[in-house]
């Protein structure tokens, strides 16, 4: 059975063979959902924006960017053989505007690849600086959280599903879970200080610097909790069936 990117409804292989309708507008948390469907464009078109489709303030917490700085549509990049965004690492960021509803409890999940790798690029982060994700760690190519001790391998020119757990139970201490594909986890505890990250930025840290070369085909940033077990696994079935990555 096929599944097309970005549609609202998705039946998935369920864990006893059944066919079961899944759909992350309803799950427990609110949602900030960019698609692989509102990827418009033709090859190596700027990407100006690219829409959000769910259900955190709305819809419409955008990514956006200004002409010289936009990211390219790779018209059949993405796994799947759909477009994907990509960012050259010199110039190319997108930005949210500001909403004080992403806030510190955060499940990500994105479907990426690192196109090269350079020590200390960011890849994603809040627009206050609350938290980034970066390269970090040469031998072997790695990515983490910052200022969370814990390392995840990443190999360069392969895509992934990356998913990221951020919880703020103990806040300002923020309780942080990082799993490449099927790699190991690893844990660790950063600080926010208190600080929301108000938004995210994508390719860069929350200062427009250190831009990264990556590609990214889909998005999603589950905002104000955490999911629970059985709808973790059935976003993770999700990815692993629309974009035939290993989860």
């Amino acid at each position: 059975m096929a599944w097309q990117a970005g549609t609202e409804r998705r039946f998935m292989q369920g864990a006893r063979g059944a066919l079961d309708l899944y759909d992350p507008l309803n799950l427990s948390v609110n949602l900030l959902w960019y698609k692989q469907s509102g990827i418009t464009g033709a090859d190596t078109d700027p990407v100006s924006t690219w829409a959000d489709e769910g259900n955190l303030v709305g819809g419409g917490l955008d990514f956006t960017q200004a002409s010289t700085l936009r990211p390219t549509v790779n018209a059949t990049g993405a796994p799947n053989g759909g477009k994907s965004i990509l960012f050259d690492g010199i110039n190319h960021w997108l930005t949210t505007g500001t909403d004080a509803s992403v806030a510190a409890d955060m499940h990500v999940f994105m479907v990426i690849k690192q196109v090269s790798w350079t020590n200390l690029d960011r890849i994603m982060d809040g627009r206050t600086g609350s938290f980034n994700i970066r390269q970090y760690n040469a031998v072997p190519p790695q990515v983490q959280i910052d200022f969370v001790a814990a390392n995840n391998d990443a190999t360069v020119g392969s895509w992934f599903l990356w998913e990221i757990q951020m919880d703020n139970e103990s806040a300002p201490n923020v309780d942080a879970w990082f799993q490449v594909g099927n790699g190991t986890a690893t844990t660790g505890t950063m600080s926010w200080a208190g600080t929301p990250p108000n938004g995210l930025r994508l390719g860069t840290d929350a200062f427009g610097g250190a831009k990264s070369n990556i590609e990214v085909c889909e998005l999603m940033v589950f905002c104000g909790g955490l999911l629970t077990a059985s709808e973790r696994t059935a976003t993770r079935n999700y990815f692993s069936n629309t974009f035939s990555v290993t989860v």
